[in-house]
């Protein structure tokens, strides 16, 4: 098993900070954390300042980090559903015409692509701005970038569709949180993010 910040790669070690791989005697140790030469003044400088490093971090588990995406899933479903309601309505009325029974399924191919659109717009604005989801704020733990600092919109967006690969592929993206030293999943390893505790 490897340590609490790196990861083992053969003879190879990633750097806690950038995750690139290196020779394990090229990393600099500090506690826990494996860093590359080319990361270590900002981490050096970032432990006199006393911000978050890797080392220090305290990661969500895997069962507060799956409630916590149960609950933002109800959260979104309530959101949404007068407006799955509305268009399945639409959809059922006009199918009933032989000239329009495609309207059935555009209105479900809408209802899905505005379920998305919500999904999109709350991961995003929550991550970005409040550093974590309605479900991730009652569970305690909140999304930080390898360095533990707040994500941008734009790795937040990059996150949500991340995400949506880890699901795609039967949750084994999240399955990874389990048996991962920092508690990543795949859209972290994607985004380069970890989940703390907050």
């Amino acid at each position: 098993m490897g340590t609490s910040a790196t990861e083992q790669l053969g003879s190879r070690q990633f750097c806690s900070e950038c995750g690139r791989p290196y020779a394990p005697e090229d990393l600099a140790r500090f506690g826990n954390a494996a860093i590359c030469a080319e990361c270590k003044p900002n981490y050096v400088q970032r432990m006199r300042e006393g911000v978050a490093t890797p080392a220090s971090m305290q990661y969500g588990g895997f069962w507060r980090r799956g409630a916590a995406v149960i609950i933002d899933g109800i959260l979104i479903a309530v959101f949404s559903l007068p407006v799955k309601m509305a268009f399945s309505i639409f959809g059922f009325n006009s199918a009933f015409s032989p000239m329009h029974a495609g309207i059935l399924a555009a209105a479900f191919g809408f209802s899905a692509l505005i379920n998305n659109a919500l999904y999109l717009i709350y991961y995003t604005y929550f991550l970005s701005q409040k550093g974590a989801t309605l479900g991730k704020m009652l569970l305690g733990v909140k999304v930080v970038t390898a360095t533990g600092g707040p994500i941008s919109v734009g790795r937040a967006i990059g996150r949500y569709f991340a995400q949506n690969l880890s699901f795609l592929i039967f949750g084994i993206g999240y399955i990874m949180a389990a048996f991962d030293d920092q508690k990543r999943t795949l859209h972290d390893h994607i985004c380069n993010t970890r989940v703390i505790r907050d």
